[in-house]
């Protein structure tokens, strides 16, 4: 089954696996494997490797936010 998202919470929580896009043109950036059990414990987004991955996915997101926003300026 294929999710998508702009939640990084909702998708470390629910995926077994996530795939972050690029800036124009798309393209995959990353894929990643979180090893959260599906619908375990809520308090697993307290966890250190659950923080450590969002934090992860996030720069890699503000990365590509800030490539199109150039990318836009030099138009």
């Amino acid at each position: 089954m294929l999710w998508i998202t702009h939640s990084i919470e909702e998708a470390l929580f629910l995926a077994t696996g996530i795939v972050v896009m690029s800036a124009r043109p798309g393209s995959i950036k990353a894929r990643l494997a979180p090893q959260f059990a599906l619908g375990q414990d809520p308090a697993v987004v307290a966890s250190a490797e659950f923080v450590r991955m969002k934090a992860d996915i996030f720069g890699m997101l503000r990365e590509e936010a800030l490539t199109a926003l150039r990318q836009e300026a030099e138009r």
